[in-house]
């Protein structure tokens, strides 16, 4: 009988389907987890939660943050995880790719926010009274931040099988368009939704780029990801599921445009609004933040 040869790469299928959740988780541990708990901290009443967007009535400085607090602490605790234990390598990659893009979400947020009037970090700025070195500061520790993060993404992925510069890129491009589709799914407005998302998943976890360059080049473990139909179908579900509740919109104004929302906001209370986009197209009112 011919002799079966190894595999010398990772199931793109598996892959793919990692991706997919590793966005998932992190969107949910952003906006859900972060955001939602900051609201209920303070009081208030989620009005708005999508993938990639969120409004709370009566929100104050826990719920702008509660977003970038929870994607730090949960990658932090994520890649913690791998680098003292060794899962099989479906599961060790997936907890690397939902702890990258998490840390890269919340570290990011603090590298651009600065640059702008609007989302968390601005708000929360004006309400406390800062002044103006605010912005210096928190650039520079969000700098380091997701500096550090990088590096340790490099050191803990060149021991985790399966870890490999294709299978990061491809989980990568994975992430971004599931991001894209997730707001598509919210009807009330799913252009603006689409690109938010593209652009969340493109431009702040970008640090996947060098950590698959440097994961390319040094020396890392040489077993792949197997094809895993378990991993397959539960993806496939968690993500549907996700689809048909989170990214299709829930509150009492997840029917409102956009538009009509931030008119209503500017006349009862703060809320808070997940966006990149300028505030040209889509105004803020205090109290609002990115994802």
């Amino acid at each position: 009988m011919p002799e079966t040869k190894p595999r010398s790469r990772s199931d793109f299928a598996t892959v793919v389907v990692l991706g997919v959740l590793a966005f998932t988780m992190a969107a949910v541990v952003h906006e859900t987890v972060g955001h939602g708990t900051g609201c209920a901290i303070e009081g208030g009443r989620i009005t708005l939660l999508t993938s990639t967007w969120f409004r709370c009535a009566g929100a104050g400085s826990i719920t702008d943050m509660g977003g970038t607090i929870a994607s730090l602490l949960f990658g932090a605790m994520s890649i913690a995880i791998l680098s003292f234990t060794r899962p099989p390598p479906a599961a060790g990659f997936l907890l690397l790719m939902f702890g990258a893009l998490s840390l890269f979400w919340g570290a990011g947020q603090l590298i651009i926010q600065p640059l702008v009037n609007r989302d968390d970090l601005f708000f929360v700025a004006r309400r406390m009274g800062w002044d103006w070195t605010w912005r210096p500061v928190v650039a520079v520790i969000g700098i380091a931040v997701y500096s550090a993060a990088v590096r340790w993404m490099i050191v803990v992925a060149r021991r985790c099988p399966g870890v490999t510069r294709g299978a990061i890129l491809v989980a990568y491009g994975t992430a971004i368009v599931t991001a894209a589709i997730s707001g598509l799914m919210w009807s009330t407005e799913p252009i603006p939704g689409a690109i938010d998302g593209f652009e969340t998943l493109t431009i702040l976890p970008a640090g996947l780029l060098v950590a698959a360059g440097a994961v390319a080049r040094g020396p890392r473990e040489q077993t792949v990801i197997a094809r895993s139909w378990t991993w397959i179908v539960f993806g496939a579900a968690v993500f549907a599921v996700f689809l048909l509740t989170q990214a299709r919109g829930l509150g009492t104004r997840a029917n409102v445009p956009l538009h009509a929302a931030t008119a209503i906001d500017h006349r009862t209370a703060f809320e808070t609004s997940d966006r990149l986009t300028p505030p040209s197209s889509h105004h803020r009112s205090p109290g609002s933040a990115r994802s």
